[in-house]
């Protein structure tokens, strides 16, 4: 029994390690795009893809939010949620 405890704990190890990795190429893809953005849209719209395939998610909504209190949506995987 003891085997099946460190078999366990090496693959809870194994799983960490593979998300700590995906969060960091995410993070360093984000970095990437959002420094060398030149058009504001197409950059979100990079940026809502990337957030939507990495997670394996059907679609991304994005946020503009100012200081007033008023926030602009932008959603660019779903036209009908303006």
């Amino acid at each position: 029994m003891p085997r099946l405890g460190i078999l366990l704990n090496l693959i809870c190890v194994l799983i960490m390690s593979d998300m700590l990795i995906k969060r960091d190429k995410l993070m360093m893809d984000l970095h990437s795009l959002v420094s060398t953005a030149k058009d504001r849209v197409a950059t979100l719209q990079d940026i809502a893809e990337l957030l939507r395939s990495s997670g394996s998610y059907r679609w991304v909504g994005l946020y503009d939010v100012d200081y007033t209190g008023s926030s602009d949506k932008y959603c660019l995987e779903r036209p009908q949620c303006a």
